[in-house]
């Protein structure tokens, strides 16, 4: 019987039965990570809202509008963050949570969330305050013409896809990343499900700022008027070192 795979003590000697890892990422997935989308990058700050949602301020607006921790429907751990958007006004329901800053360099912003009908659109905001500047990147999508819009340096959206097509489910959790450069003040990438988007040369919108250094996140559903839609988001990941 031929040999393949190395020995957990070692990296040299082969075996007859199994195969051994030398990548730990995969090893990680393989014992319920939630890191399995894009392993680009170093993990430094998860949620998976296995605790709950303590950690996190609920913003609201309209009439039923709500947040609460849903079992049942979730990408990983048994638990996600349902938002019921309001039925008025802006129609909104979003979660957001102030971070300690991370060493500037490359960073990532990975969500995972639901799509259904009633949806308008979602947003997602990576929010980063250095010693000396805010960096605002966003994105935007928006579910009737499958639009894929980011935030531009001059405070607009400039549209990255439109047409996409996603498919529809309170419990199918599609995954959104985006990739940007603090240093250099320009987005990396973005990804959408099975899409990748090149953004190297794309400038974040950013401006003067001397507050704290800190790290802002914050998604928000927009649901359809005379209605309270319920949208989850899951699996909210912070990575450092990305390409």
């Amino acid at each position: 019987m031929s040999k393949h795979g190395y020995p957990d003590w070692g990296v040299y000697a082969a075996k007859q039965t199994i195969f051994t890892l030398q990548d730990l990422a995969e090893a990680v997935a393989r014992l319920g990570g939630i890191l399995t989308y894009d392993r680009a990058g170093d993990l430094v700050w998860y949620e998976a809202f296995e605790q709950g949602f303590d950690r996190w301020t609920p913003i609201l607006d309209g009439s039923g509008a709500d947040v609460s921790l849903k079992a049942g429907i979730y990408r990983s751990s048994g638990y996600s963050c349902e938002l019921v958007t309001g039925s008025d006004g802006a129609r909104l329901a979003g979660i957001e949570i102030y971070l300690a800053p991370l060493v500037a360099g490359k960073l990532g912003l990975e969500m995972s969330f639901t799509l259904t009908s009633q949806l308008e659109s979602w947003e997602f905001y990576f929010d980063i305050w250095t010693s000396s500047r805010r960096l605002e990147p966003r994105v935007r999508y928006i579910r009737s013409s499958g639009t894929l819009q980011i935030r531009n340096s001059a405070a607009g959206w400039t549209t990255v896809a439109t047409g996409l097509l996603t498919v529809l489910g309170s419990s199918i959790f599609h995954t959104m990343k985006v990739a940007v450069d603090v240093e250099n003040l320009t987005y990396r990438r973005l990804l959408l499900d099975d899409l990748s988007y090149d953004l190297s040369s794309t400038a974040l919108r950013s401006y003067a700022a001397t507050v704290a250094p800190l790290i802002f996140v914050y998604c928000e559903a927009i649901g359809a008027a005379g209605s309270n839609p319920s949208f989850y988001v899951d699996d909210v990941i912070i990575t450092q070192n990305e390409p």
